[in-house]
């Protein structure tokens, strides 16, 4: 698969929000897309979720840090992961 587009989101206390946004994204139009959910040590059930969805469409990856490494490391893990080039 090569993505035109990655998009990433960082995932840490989104439980409630999560399927939603999932949803969201899995709906868009555009087909060449990577997903890529970035859990980072997330105290609820966040990683479970993702780790349920991502088996069911292969544009979804999910990269997961057991302890919070913060919103920088997040993004430079996740650029570093994706496929989209400009």
């Amino acid at each position: 698969m090569n993505p035109k587009v990655s998009v990433i989101v960082p995932v840490y206390g989104a439980e409630a929000f999560l399927p939603t946004c999932i949803s969201s994204l899995r709906a868009q139009t555009l087909r060449d897309i990577e997903l890529i959910f970035v859990c980072d040590g997330s105290p609820d059930h966040s990683l479970a979720i993702l780790r349920k969805v991502e088996p069911l469409d292969s544009r979804i990856r999910v990269i997961a840090f057991e302890e919070n490494q913060g919103v920088s490391a997040a993004r430079k893990n996740s650029r570093r992961a994706a496929q989209a080039r400009l």
